[in-house]
């Protein structure tokens, strides 16, 4: 499947990044997969967590950038700063969000139109900086709500990647399968639930359908994740993790650990709060450093 960084780079991305590297997905077909996952992956409750009260806000404007290589920037003049990495745009009457990934030298590397309604993603367009298309999405729904199939085409209407998901009864994620055209592969990913439909584990499994890695999973009372483990015979990085959330339900800690449970990279972030309770900045530190800031402009 998509997140790149799209708000963070949290575990789900850390996940999904690994398995489109081992499935030799080229760099552009990469980066585009990953920004999409970001988007429509909801199984994570880092994912779910309260980045915002979505009912509440008609317009938002994001930016990122990076705090390591530019220091910290006022809030003042972080919005027309120029070597942002991103710029996102989201106004609930259009129900269009923009985003506008930029280079290092501020110059525009391509822009994702996203199209939803009722607040879910149905239609993705990705454009180069001259604003050709390169790539799309489509989402189809069931009756539920539920994603149960994702598609992604090159701009000559080519089918790129068809993934279908399946559902058990009480209507959670059985199974992920997606196939690509160009090298008729099949990966697919299975989950397993506790009895509050909370995933305890996740396989995921080779084009040959040998398992490639297995996580599992720990929850608080809130259903947050609070603990993660990975086995894998591709990766030995990272072995497990633990998860702290502040009052409002947002990650301000994850710790990961490898194989002797020895601490090898610590994300922690902090956020400013408006009155509303939605966070207008964001700030992440890798072992303690700051690495990026978001700032967001939110309209009720």
């Amino acid at each position: 499947m998509f997140n790149l960084c799209f708000y963070n780079f949290l575990h789900n991305f850390k996940q999904i990044s690994d398995m489109c590297k081992s499935f030799e997905i080229n760099l552009l077909i990469r980066n585009y997969i990953l920004l999409i996952a970001v988007l429509i992956t909801t199984l994570s409750p880092i994912n779910s967590q309260n980045d915002y009260a979505i009912d509440d806000i008609s317009e938002m404007t994001t930016v990122q950038y990076n705090a390591t290589k530019h220091g910290e920037i006022s809030r003042d003049s972080v919005f027309v700063f120029k070597y942002l990495t991103y710029r996102k745009f989201y106004n609930r009457m259009e129900e269009i969000s923009k985003n506008i990934y930029l280079n290092q030298n501020g110059s525009i590397d391509r822009i994702l139109v996203q199209k939803n309604k009722d607040t879910k993603p149905l239609q993705g367009k990705t454009y180069d900086a001259s604003e050709n298309l390169i790539e799309y999405w489509e989402l189809v729904y069931n009756d539920y709500g539920d994603i149960i199939t994702y598609k992604t085409y090159n701009h000559r209407n080519e089918l790129l990647s068809f993934q279908k998901n399946e559902y058990n009864k009480d209507t959670t994620l059985k199974s992920r399968t997606t196939t690509y055209q160009k090298s008729n592969k099949i990966y697919k990913t299975e989950f397993q639930y506790n009895t509050n439909k909370e995933v305890l584990k996740e396989s995921i499994y080779r084009a040959d359908g040998t398992i490639r890695t297995i996580y599992t999973y720990k929850y608080d009372e809130e259903g947050r994740e609070t603990y993660s483990h990975m086995s894998s015979s591709d990766s030995k990085a990272y072995n497990w993790s633990t998860s702290k959330y502040d009052k409002y339900g947002n990650l301000i800690e994850q710790i990961w650990h490898d194989e002797h449970d020895d601490a090898k990279h610590q994300i922690s972030f902090e956020y400013v709060y408006d009155t509303k309770k939605n966070w207008i900045t964001k700030k992440q530190y890798d072992d303690k450093k700051i690495s990026f800031v978001w700032e967001r402009k939110i309209k009720y």
